[in-house]
C-alpha cells in the first residue's frame, strides 16, 4: 500500500520535521539561557553584586590639604587656601556661546518656518538677537566689576591674551598629535586623515578674577547676575548645565607668601657711581619662588602612572595618590621634590542609602610641612642687592676699568642686566641660609607662550618662526626656572687657590712655606699657561717673581697654583676636589642640584689649569660656599642642609687637615680682603675705594676672609666670582661662608665684590653678626616691607626657640608676625 502523500518509509511526515526542529532550537534556546544564567550567577555574579551593592552605597571623598612651606623662622613660603575665581567660559570669549545662544532663540522664535527659510534669512535672523545675547554678556561683566573688583579697562587685553594663548596652545598640541601620527601612518595618509579637535582649554572655564572672596556670601550678589543669565538660556531651551558661560568656583590653590616685598638699601654703600644720599628702596618679587617652585592644578597622565588613585595590579586604593582631573600637583622645585610628602592622603567616606549609617570611613590625611634652613628675610635682602635696577647687577665701567688713553672697551653695552646667584651657609652646622638666583620667573613673567617655548623639544624649533625662535634662545639665557645657585656649574677660577694650596700641603708634596719663582709664565715664555699679568702680545710682562703662600693667594700668582696642580697631577687634584664636595650626593631638598663637573686631562695644560680652577672641571656657587665652609672646619665634611627636622642639625666639629696651612690660607685670604685682589676697585683718574669698608659699622665692623675668581667663557665677558669667609667683630673663628657669581660681570673683584659686600650687610641688618653691628644698622634698613605676608602656621616653629644657637636674637616680634629685622 502507497503511504500517504508526504510521508515516508519510516512514517514521518513534514509536520513531523518541523516539530523536530523546534525541538530542537528549543533545546538550544533553553541551553543557551542556561548558560548566560550561569555567566549571570557564577562568573559575573559577584561584579553584578558588587555593582547591585554600590546603587545602595554613597561614596564620597574628601580633599586632602596640602602641606605648606616655610622658612627657618616659621614665615609661610607657600600654603594651600580655598578661595574663589571668577571663570568664563572660552566660547564666550571668542563669540561662539552667544552665537549658539541666538541661533536658538532665532530657530524657537520662528517655529516651524524655520526649514522653509532659505540660509541667507536664517542667517538674518540670528544676527538680529546676537546683540542680546551680547548685552547680556557685557552685564556679567559689569557685576563682576562691581562685586569681584574686575577691571574692565584690562578686561579687552586680558581676553586677547587668552585667546592667543589657547591658539598658541593648540596649534602646538595639533602639531604634536600631527607629527606623532605621521610618524605611525606616513606624512601623506597623515595629511589626508588628521583632524584639528578642540583640545580642552577651548572647551573650559578660564579664571578672569582670582581669589576675589573671602567667604561664600561674598559671592552672593555676582551669582545672582550669573544665575539670570542661565534663566535667559533656560527659557529658550538651552541647558545651563552644560552650557556654563561664566562661573563662580570654589578653588583651592597655592597661595605664596614672603615672595614680594620693598626692601632698604643705604645709598651711602653703594660704589662711587651709585653712592647717593638716603635710602633705595628696592622692590623685589619671587624671593624664594625659584628655590620653592610651582605647582599646577591639572592632574596628567604622566602624574597617575606616577602616583595612581586606584592601583590596577591590586584593585585596590592609594589614597596618597592622584585623582582624574584637578588637583594640586607640584611642578618644579621644592614642591615638585617633596609633592608625596607636601600632597597628603584623600579621605573616603561610604554610607548606606538605606539606613544613612557609615559603612566606611577614611579620614583625609593633610599633607606634611616642610622647614627650611632658608632666611627669608636675609634671602630677600640678597635678591634686592641682586636687582639690575639697583645697579650693581648691571655692567658698570669699573667693572673693566679704565687706562691712560681713558675707559677700557667693553664687551656688553653699559648698563646691561647681569644675572647670578649667591649663597650663605652656616659653618657650624651646614644651614643654607640664602639661595638666590637671578633672574626668576617673577622677574621675566613669562607668558604661556614663552613657557611652551621653553618645554619644546629641540626637534620642533626648526618649524618656529623667526622671533619665536629668537625668543626661545633669549628665554634659553635667561633660564628663570633654573636655579642657578645650586643648578649651574661654572669654573671655579682663582676661588679655588687658597683650597689647592692645602691641596698641595695635604699631598706632602708641597712644603708649608714654599716658595716658587714666577717668571710669568712656566713652560716657556711665549706659551701658554700664563700668569694673568703676563701677555707679551699686548706688551704687558707682569710677573711676581719669588713668592710664597700668602701672597700668591693675595696676588692669585697663577703659576705657583700651576706649580701645585702640575706636581699632584689629575688624579689626586681630582680626589681633592671631591674632598671639597664636587659629585657629592645632594641632601634633601637638592634634587635639582648640579654635581659638578671634573674630566680628568692629563695633557701639560690641562693638568695645570685645575689649580685655578679652569679646563675640565665645574661647579655651583653652593659647592663653592660649602668648599669654603670645610676650609673653615680644617676639612671636617660641612654638607649643605637645605630641609630642617625638628631637631637642630649637630654642630660640626673640626677636621685634621694640617692647622698650620689653614692657617696661612687664612692669612692669605685675609690679605687679598685689605690688599689684593679682592680688596678694592679701581676708578676712574687712577681713584681706588676699597669693597669691604665696613667703617660706618667702627668696631662692629666683621672680619672678612675672600678670594676673588674670574671664569673665562668663549666669545664672551668673563664671568665673576668673590668668596669668602666672615666672622662677627671680636671672633676669630669664621660663622658663615658665602660664594658670589656675576654672570659675564668680566671680573671677580670689581662685579662680584660689590655684590659681596651688601651680602655682608644684609647679614648685619638681620642680625647674624651680632648687635653691636645691627645696633649700627640706619633703623630704616632694618625694615623690610612685605607686600604678602601671612600669618605663621601653627605647630611648625616654637617661637620661642627659632632662633640659631649662635645667632643674636634680634628681633622676637618677627616670630609673632611683626616686623622683620
Amino acid at each position: 500500500m502507497r503511504p500517504p502523500s508526504g510521508q515516508t518509509d519510516a512514517r514521518v511526515t513534514p509536520f513531523h520535521i518541523r516539530l523536530i526542529a523546534l525541538a530542537v532550537l528549543f533545546t538550544l534556546i533553553a541551553a543557551v539561557l542556561a548558560a548566560q544564567m550561569t555567566r549571570l550567577a557564577i562568573v559575573d555574579g559577584p561584579a553584578r553584586l558588587a555593582r547591585a551593592e554600590a546603587r545602595l552605597i554613597q561614596r564620597s571623598f574628601q580633599p586632602t590639604i596640602r602641606g605648606p612651606i616655610v622658612d627657618r623662622v616659621g614665615r609661610p613660603l607657600a600654603v594651600e587656601r580655598s578661595s574663589w575665581d571668577f571663570s568664563v567660559d572660552y566660547e564666550v570669549i571668542t563669540g561662539e556661546w552667544q552665537r549658539r545662544q541666538a541661533y536658538r532663540e532665532a530657530r524657537r522664535s520662528i517655529g516651524t518656518d524655520w526649514s522653509s527659510l532659505s540660509r541667507s534669512d536664517r542667517e538674518a535672523a540670528i544676527e538680529a538677537v546676537i546683540p542680546d545675547w551680547n548685552r547680556r554678556v557685557r552685564e556679567i561683566w559689569a557685576a563682576a566689576a562691581t562685586h569681584a573688583g574686575l577691571d574692565l579697562s584690562t578686561l579687552p587685553q586680558r581676553l586677547d591674551d587668552i585667546r592667543r594663548g589657547v591658539s598658541g596652545r593648540a596649534a602646538t598640541v595639533w602639531q604634536r598629535q600631527f607629527e606623532a601620527l605621521a610618524k605611525r601612518r606616513g606624512r601623506t595618509e597623515a595629511e589626508e586623515i588628521f583632524t584639528e579637535r578642540p583640545i580642552a582649554e577651548q572647551k573650559g572655564l578660564h579664571s578672569i578674577v582670582e581669589n576675589f572672596a573671602e567667604t561664600d556670601a561674598d559671592t552672593f550678589p555676582l551669582q545672582k547676575a550669573i544665575a539670570a543669565l542661565d534663566a535667559a538660556v533656560l527659557e529658550t531651551g538651552g541647558s545651563p548645565e552644560s552650557e556654563v558661560a561664566f562661573a563662580v568656583v570654589d578653588v583651592n590653590r597655592r597661595v605664596r607668601g614672603y615672595a614680594e616685598a620693598t626692601v632698604p638699601i643705604d645709598r651711602a654703600t653703594l660704589p662711587a657711581n651709585l653712592r647717593g644720599r638716603g635710602i633705595a628702596e628696592t622692590p623685589v618679587r619671587g624671593v624664594a619662588s625659584t628655590l620653592v617652585g610651582t605647582t599646577r592644578s591639572d592632574v596628567t597622565r604622566e602624574d597617575l602612572d606616577r602616583r595612581p588613585f586606584f592601583v590596577e595590579e591590586s584593585e585596590s586604593i592609594d589614597y596618597r595618590g592622584y585623582r582624574p582631573g584637578r588637583d594640586i600637583v607640584g611642578s618644579t622645585g621644592l614642591e615638585r621634590e617633596f609633592d608625596e610628602r607636601l600632597h597628603g592622603a584623600i579621605g573616603m567616606r561610604e554610607i548606606d542609602r538605606a539606613s544613612g549609617s557609615v559603612l566606611v570611613e577614611v579620614v583625609a590625611e593633610p599633607g606634611r610641612d616642610r622647614r627650611l634652613s632658608i632666611d627669608v628675610a636675609l634671602q630677600a635682602r640678597l635678591r634686592a642687592v641682586m636687582n639690575p635696577d639697583l645697579g650693581l647687577m648691571q655692567v658698570q665701567q669699573y667693572h673693566y676699568g679704565w687706562n691712560a688713553d681713558g675707559p677700557r672697551a667693553a664687551t656688553l653695552p653699559m648698563g646691561t642686566p647681569l644675572n647670578g646667584a649667591a649663597v650663605v651657609l652656616d659653618i657650624q652646622t651646614g644651614e643654607t641660609l640664602a639661595l638666590v638666583s637671578t633672574p626668576t620667573f617673577a622677574d621675566v613673567e613669562p607668558s604661556q607662550r614663552d613657557i611652551e617655548l621653553m618645554l619644546m623639544s629641540d626637534s620642533g624649533v626648526a618649524a618656529l618662526p623667526e622671533n619665536d625662535r629668537l625668543r626661545r634662545r633669549e628665554l634659553q639665557e635667561l633660564a628663570p626656572f633654573r636655579n642657578r645657585a645650586i643648578a649651574t656649574a661654572y669654573p671655579p677660577g682663582s676661588i679655588v687657590k687658597p683650597l689647592v694650596y692645602v691641596a698641595g700641603v695635604e699631598s706632602g708634596r708641597f712644603g708649608l712655606q714654599q716658595s716658587i719663582e714666577c717668571k710669568g709664565w712656566i713652560r716657556g715664555e711665549f706659551l701658554r699657561p700664563r700668569c694673568w699679568g703676563w701677555r707679551p702680545e699686548a706688551g704687558l710682562y707682569g710677573r711676581h717673581e719669588t713668592i710664597g703662600p700668602v701672597d700668591a693667594i693675595a696676588q692669585s700668582c697663577n703659576i705657583y697654583f700651576y706649580t701645585i696642580s702640575d706636581a699632584l697631577g689629575p688624579e689626586a687634584m681630582h680626589d681633592w676636589y671631591r674632598t671639597l664636595g664636587l659629585e657629592a650626593e645632594p641632601g634633601p631638598g637638592f634634587a635639582s642640584a648640579s654635581s659638578g663637573t671634573f674630566i680628568p686631562d692629563g695633557t701639560d695644560i690641562g693638568r695645570m689649569l685645575f689649580g685655578i680652577g679652569q679646563g675640565s672641571v665645574a661647579w655651583t656657587p653652593l659647592h663653592a660656599a660649602t668648599a669654603y665652609a670645610r676650609l673653615a672646619k680644617r676639612g671636617a665634611e660641612v654638607s649643605p642642609i637645605l630641609v630642617l627636622d625638628d631637631e637642630a642639625p649637630p654642630v660640626v666639629e673640626a677636621g685634621d687637615w694640617s692647622r698650620e696651612a689653614v692657617r696661612i690660607a687664612f692669612q692669605g685670604m685675609r690679605k687679598s680682603a685689605l690688599q689684593g685682589t679682592a680688596s678694592r676697585l679701581w676708578l676712574e683718574n687712577r681713584r681706588r675705594e676699597d669693597i669691604l669698608d665696613f667703617s660706618d659699622l667702627g668696631d662692629a665692623a666683621p672680619t672678612v676672609w675672600a678670594k676673588t675668581g674670574t671664569s673665562q667663557v668663549q666669545g664672551k665677558a668673563s664671568h665673576g666670582w668673590y668668596a669668602g669667609l666672615v666672622a662677627p667683630a671680636g671672633e676669630q673663628e669664621p660663622r658663615y661662608a658665602f660664594a658670589v657669581i656675576v654672570e659675564h660681570g668680566n671680573s671677580g673683584g670689581r662685579a662680584a665684590g660689590p655684590v659681596a659686600a651688601q651680602l655682608i650687610r644684609a647679614l648685619a641688618a638681620e642680625g647674624y653678626l651680632g648687635a653691636a653691628a645691627l645696633d649700627r644698622i640706619d633703623p630704616a634698613v632694618r625694615r623690610i616691607d612685605w607686600r604678602d605676608a601671612l600669618p605663621m602656621e601653627e605647630g611648625i616653629v616654637d617661637s620661642a626657640a627659632f632662633q640659631s644657637p649662635d645667632r643674636f636674637v634680634a628681633g622676637a616680634a618677627i616670630v609673632h608676625g611683626g616686623e622683620d629685622g
